[in-house]
């Protein structure tokens, strides 16, 4: 365990940009909801948006890059329901067998694994109903300097929020690129890291928060609350945007497929497999035996062949039989030993 934790200690802080990002875009949105609260019936819209994306950032603050042991949490499960999907039967007895999913079937714990698995979505789903909030407030006062502002803040964090959403990651899409195309360079290059557009977009609205906190410091320099000003707070919302939005920007949205796993680990995920499939009929078993050892293999944490794992899940699904049985012809002669005093006392 102190060996885990060491490892986790020594990761560099490019392991943990969502972290990052999320602590970073939480106390630029505290900032945003205090200047907006201290500037009273002016400010609602900017107090409801930060209050509202405040969630997003603890949702990446608290979820972001979860550890080894969260990631293989997440994948056993993940393991569970395909061998499920294609045919197997995965029992409660069967999951007590497997130190991965024992005791980790309840609603908890798969809100747990869905929260770890989306903090980036987490992220955006929030900046983008924000987005839309204070956009819906603007209305009105589109004709002002102040509702231009935050109607181009509301409608860039909008739209970044929503390209975080909807454009589908693909790690590999610089492979697939038409080198001779400037549009397919670029369009490889957002949709191997989609956060980059969305940071783009979020990057730009950080103008309007300049140009937003110089207007506070004109109109409000003369009504200090509890000794601080509006202002205050929206030059410290800009700068701690900018440095979360240089997080964001090198982040993936898929959080699972970061690390390798070492040796030890991929054991862990063979043997839920092996528990798995040794519990299925002998003509199921050959078939999941072949369709699991594909789907390990392409798992970019799992540096191991398909070959390989084949050889090493068929070895894992004999030892796991004969173990079974072996607990099986124990508890039957223990049963038949007990039967047998029984008759003897009643006898007697």
């Amino acid at each position: 365990m102190r060996e885990m934790k060491t490892e986790q200690e020594q990761r560099s802080w490019r392991d943990k940009t969502v972290k990052a990002a999320g602590y970073g875009y939480l106390l630029g949105d505290a900032a945003m909801a205090a200047s907006g609260l201290i500037k009273g019936d002016k400010g609602a819209q900017i107090f409801r948006a930060g209050a509202i994306w405040s969630a997003g950032g603890i949702g990446a603050a608290l979820y972001g890059n979860p550890d080894i042991e969260k990631q293989l949490d997440i994948l056993a499960h993940k393991l569970e329901k395909h061998l499920a999907k294609n045919g197997a039967t995965v029992t409660d007895a069967v999951r007590a067998n497997t130190e991965l999913l024992q005791g980790k079937d309840g609603l908890a714990a798969k809100l747990d694994r869905f929260l770890h698995t989306h903090p980036t979505e987490l992220l955006n789903a929030a900046y983008a109903i924000g987005g839309g909030v204070l956009l819906n407030g603007v209305r009105g006062r589109l004709g002002t300097q102040r509702g231009k502002i935050e109607a181009g803040m509301g409608a860039l964090v909008l739209a970044g929020a929503l390209c975080g959403l909807l454009i589908k990651e693909d790690p590999n899409a610089q492979e697939k690129v038409d080198q001779n195309s400037l549009t397919s360079r670029v369009a490889g290059y957002i949709k191997e890291k989609p956060m980059r557009l969305a940071s783009a977009l979020y990057w730009a609205n950080n103008g309007l928060g300049i140009a937003n906190a110089v207007m506070d410091k004109k109109e409000y320099e003369h009504l200090p609350r509890a000794g601080m000003k509006a202002h205050h707070f929206s030059f410290l919302m800009v700068a701690s945007y900018i440095a979360a939005n240089a997080m964001l920007f090198s982040s993936s949205r898929d959080q699972i497929q970061e690390k390798k796993f070492k040796p030890e680990h991929i054991a862990k995920l063979e043997q839920v497999a092996a528990e798995i499939i040794a519990a299925q009929p002998p003509q199921l078993q050959a078939a999941l035996l072949t369709d699991v050892s594909k789907y390990l293999a392409h798992e970019k944490m799992v540096d191991v062949t398909a070959e390989a794992l084949s050889k090493q899940l068929i070895a894992r699904v004999s030892d796991t039989s004969k173990q079974h049985l072996a607990q099986a012809a124990g508890t039957s002669w223990a049963a038949r030993e007990d039967s047998q005093v029984m008759t003897e006392t009643g006898r007697a």
